[in-house]
């Protein structure tokens, strides 16, 4: 095989996998400029004139990770842990709302943090929750190596605060910036009113939310009491003519989406939800962001952990990703990584490495409405490779998983700026 062009490199790697199910063992790599040019079997590939050989015969090499669901500007947050366990959800959610940066400085620091910490993690993609409304994460994004969606995160359940937020939302322009576009995200049915998230399904841009999380959104919802209630009089939240929907949040949130809507949908979270609403989110083609250890830290509280319907979901065809959260409901402050939450999967069996691969790649950039051929080892991938050196390569992804080995950047994202 010959080229004619640029700087040329040719990885020789124990196995190279992604998330189409593609599995080479061993492999040969060629990188152009950053740009992968083939993969096949070194016999194959052959020599490539004036190429340069990069022996990595003990790694799995596979493209970055998607996280599709993440906190940046939260990467400051490590110490609420007692928070929760002492006081609950709302008392949780009320200090992050209260502790998170206000100035654009302090939000600049931590979404850089939350950047740094998702590159250390193998992350190539994200999708960013902007807390405040803030443009900040959007602009980091855009000059960093990472790519994927900022959301701009609305509040507003009903009265003047609603309005405020419609006004808003109507008013918002979509924008991208190199592989970084803008989305919009209300936060949750709790704490987004109706025609909150009916402004926000009417912008041509990705939405994502937070659904059916806990037992506390389910009885505000259903019943307009329990902590949720407590937190929201407490904020001055709801007016006097405010009432519960008087329905679970999923019916109620698939309820809003149009039916000539394209853009992509996702929602974060899903844990609690009826066998009936499953086929209903797979027609509506919502993506579930699927947070591991973030649901395992919330659970921590409660006497029966609950078990997440995310294998009768993907067998009604939805499309399950794996999500960190934000760091403040994980359990390491050292990296942003999805892998972590695949490796807790992975340790309660019954689930195989090609489906948790996939659902850290290809099902994430789904989740963004992002070409899922930007996860696969083809020609013209420019994200980057990352290495996992094992005893096994030839195992592929199945001995990433056995290891608790971290990710190293292989090949760098083309016009990448992290070192």
């Amino acid at each position: 095989m010959e080229s004619q062009r640029g700087k040329c490199e040719v990885v020789m790697a124990g196995s190279a996998v992604d998330g189409g199910g593609r599995l080479v063992a061993p492999a040969a790599i060629v990188v152009r400029d950053g740009v992968v040019e083939a993969v096949d079997a070194p016999v194959r590939v052959g020599a490539v004139s004036g190429a340069t050989i990069r022996n990595c015969s003990g790694c799995v090499v596979v493209p970055p990770f998607v996280n599709a669901h993440t906190h940046l500007d939260l990467s400051f947050l490590t110490d609420l842990a007692t928070v929760y366990q002492e006081q609950g959800f709302a008392a949780w959610l009320n200090r992050v709302r209260c502790d998170r940066p206000e100035s654009n400085e302090d939000l600049c620091a931590a979404v850089q943090r939350g950047i740094e910490l998702s590159h250390g993690g193998g992350v190539g993609w994200v999708g960013d929750i902007a807390g405040r409304r803030s443009m900040v994460s959007f602009e980091m994004l855009s000059k960093s190596s990472l790519e994927g969606v900022s959301y701009l995160e609305v509040f507003g359940l009903c009265g003047h605060h609603q309005a405020a937020t419609v006004e808003f939302l109507r008013a918002l322009v979509p924008q991208r910036r190199g592989g970084v576009q803008l989305g919009v995200s209300p936060h949750a049915p709790y704490s987004s009113g109706p025609l909150s998230f009916e402004a926000a399904m009417q912008r041509p841009m990705p939405l994502t939310t937070h659904l059916a999380e806990t037992s506390e959104e389910l009885e505000f919802m259903q019943h307009g009491g329990g902590p949720m209630r407590q937190l929201n009089d407490s904020l001055g939240l709801i007016s006097p003519t405010w009432k519960p929907p008087g329905t679970h949040p999923v019916p109620w949130f698939l309820d809003r989406i149009p039916s000539d809507r394209t853009q992509s949908i996702s929602a974060a979270h899903v844990n609690l939800i009826e066998p009936e609403m499953v086929d209903q989110l797979s027609q509506k083609g919502v993506v579930v962001m699927y947070c591991v250890r973030s649901n395992a830290f919330f659970d921590s509280a409660r006497p029966q952990p609950r078990v997440h319907p995310w294998r009768a979901m993907m067998k009604a065809g939805v499309r399950v990703c794996l999500a960190t959260d934000g760091i403040c409901s994980l359990d390491r402050s050292d990296r942003l990584s999805p892998l972590d939450d695949a490796r807790v999967l992975w340790k309660q069996g019954s689930v195989d490495a090609q489906t948790l691969l996939a659902m850290l790649s290809v099902h994430g950039l789904a989740a963004m409405g992002l070409a899922i051929e930007k996860a696969l080892l083809q020609p013209g991938a420019k994200n980057g490779l990352i290495g996992f050196e094992v005893t096994n390569p030839h195992l592929g992804f199945r001995s990433v998983l056995d290891h608790d080995v971290s990710p190293q950047w292989i090949v760098p994202p083309v016009d990448s700026v992290i070192a």
